[in-house]
């Protein structure tokens, strides 16, 4: 079914208009209108807003004796809104559930064994697929001959699924990692069936990097921050949507907490960036002026030196609207072992100073601070990767640079079996909490998407 984008309805207002609509002047000369312009940036009003907005630029092309009401420099800032930003999301409504093999626990003990074909086993729940209910059994035949305990792998569903295709009957697998790349083909054809009877899913998340998150998070989404009305024409190369911002990539967590206090939901961010700025940012900073500029130079945004503040403004916004108790984000040392590639001191800055500062000077208002909270993860001791000698996917050990033997015959069959492989972890991350009072303040008054934050607003 066809992608479209879904906005999200967040109150990010525009203090220029607010403070040039609360004015008693009426009217104005043009060049009288300039000066009160530039009295409202002791008002709370940026200066990036009132550059971006054009509309000084408009008054001083004006006969400065020009008299002008106070109404028609509104209708020029409402008719432009150069600084407006839009939070979206990509969603689809194709029938296209989660499919994930979760890893149940094995008994310490084997269970008392039964006569399967002649031979005593014992059964043991090994993966389950909560989803279709499909299960993965690992079978122990007890043989205390020459040749000890033999293991094989069998797949069942529930009773009562009887509109689902059927399993292969009486298959047997060598190993859980085959067994649950069966499972999956299973669930591929059923899910294809189910389509072609006409099943559609509700809204949900249509997202390119799902598989760029830390371990244990659920409802993955990519929040696309946009500038539609900017009077330039930007084109993202990560996401087909002009004038892409900033993207925010999110998950939904629940804290770890001590037993004496219940768990919070926590709003995760993944990874905040701007394509748009960093590219500015890298021509700010090219030792060399004289070298021309390429003709694919990205043009200026109003928010080149504040796209970070208005992206967690937003996301503040986000977790208030949606009743999370905690905004939270991976340090530069996460991002740095998930993105090995890139530059870890620029990763360690901008998560472990930049984003912190601007956090704690958000949170003035309200008289709260940084802190942490711990979450529920898993490990990280493998990555998936291609192994060009076996011609197939497999999982590398990261401290030993390992391959392991099972192969693959894709990367996501590859990563479900490397979610099983992995340990339980706890990680402690920063966070700012959102008080009850914050929450309701949020909600009311919403935020200023450039300027001073205050609490009166």
């Amino acid at each position: 079914m066809p992608e479209r984008f879904e906005d999200v309805a967040l109150t990010l207002w525009s203090p220029l208009q607010r403070q040039l609509a609360a004015l008693r002047q009426e009217r104005a000369p043009a060049a009288q209108w300039v000066g009160i312009l530039g009295n409202l940036l002791r008002k709370g009003v940026s200066q990036a807003e009132l550059s971006g907005s054009g509309l000084l630029g408009w008054l001083q092309r004006l006969p400065p004796e020009r008299v002008l009401p106070r109404t028609l420099l509104l209708g020029y800032l409402e008719e432009r809104s150069d600084c407006e930003l839009v939070v979206q999301r990509r969603v689809c409504d194709d029938f296209a559930p989660a499919v994930r093999f979760q890893k149940v626990a094995l008994p310490r003990e084997l269970p008392a064994p039964h006569v399967r074909h002649g031979q005593p086993e014992v059964r043991m729940l090994h993966f389950r697929e909560p989803v279709f209910g499909l299960c993965v059994w690992l079978h122990v035949q007890i043989n205390r001959g020459l040749f000890g305990h033999h293991r094989y792998w069998t797949l069942s569903l529930p009773h009562g699924r009887k509109k689902l295709s059927a399993l292969p009957p009486n298959k047997t697998f060598v190993s859980a990692a085959e067994a649950v790349a069966a499972g999956r083909r299973w669930v591929e054809r059923v899910v294809t069936q189910l389509r072609r009877e006409g099943f559609v899913g509700g809204a949900k998340p249509h997202n390119r990097y799902g598989s760029y998150v830390l371990p244990g998070g659920a409802h993955y989404t990519e929040w696309l921050i946009t500038t539609p009305y900017l009077s330039v024409h930007y084109e993202n190369p990560h996401f087909d949507i002009a004038n892409l911002l900033a993207h925010v990539r999110t998950t939904e967590r629940m804290s770890a907490e001590p037993t004496t206090r219940p768990p919070r939901r926590v709003l995760l961010l993944e990874e905040i960036q701007s394509d748009w700025c960093q590219e500015l940012r890298n021509i700010e900073l090219d030792d060399d002026p004289s070298r021309e500029l390429p003709c694919d130079t990205p043009p200026p945004n109003p928010y080149r030196h504040h796209w970070v503040e208005a992206a967690l403004r937003l996301m503040l916004l986000l977790a208030a609207k949606k009743g999370f108790d905690v905004l939270a984000w991976l340090p530069g040392e996460l991002q740095a072992e998930r993105f090995p590639w890139a530059n870890e001191y620029g990763l360690t800055m901008f998560y472990n100073q930049v984003v912190p500062t601007a956090v704690k000077k958000l949170a003035k208002v309200w008289g709260a601070a940084v802190g942490s909270v711990e979450i529920d993860t898993t490990t990280r001791d493998y990555v998936v990767d291609w192994n060009r000698h076996s011609g197939r996917w497999q999982l590398r050990h990261v401290p030993s640079q390992q391959w392991r033997e099972e192969t693959f015959d894709g990367p996501e069959w590859a990563e479900n079996f490397r979610a099983t492989q992995e340990r339980a972890a706890r990680e402690a991350l920063p966070c700012l909490v959102i008080t009850p009072a914050m929450r309701a303040d949020l909600i009311r008054k919403g935020l200023p998407r450039l300027g001073a934050v205050t609490a009166g607003r």
